[in-house]
């Protein structure tokens, strides 16, 4: 039902940059980050090899599941 395959420029840092571009992922550098509505947690890893310090990831589905599993 969720992918567990978090892999490739899907889960990359070069993806979060066009993501949050003109933002630099050097921002999220030992910030805390807080993302509402995780999924299966692509971004909660992106954030995590970006530097964040401290990641809150929420998610009120039953993605919430592999959220976990994906972000051990």
């Amino acid at each position: 039902q969720y992918s567990d395959s978090n892999e490739g420029y899907y889960c990359s840092l070069e993806f979060l940059q066009d993501f949050v571009s003109p933002l630099e992922t050097a921002a999220f550098k030992d910030k805390t980050i807080i993302d509402i509505g995780s999924g299966t947690g692509r971004i909660v890893k992106m954030l995590h090899m970006a530097g964040a310090g401290k990641i809150y990831a929420y998610e009120p589905s039953v993605a919430y599941k592999q959220l976990l599993a994906n972000t051990k």
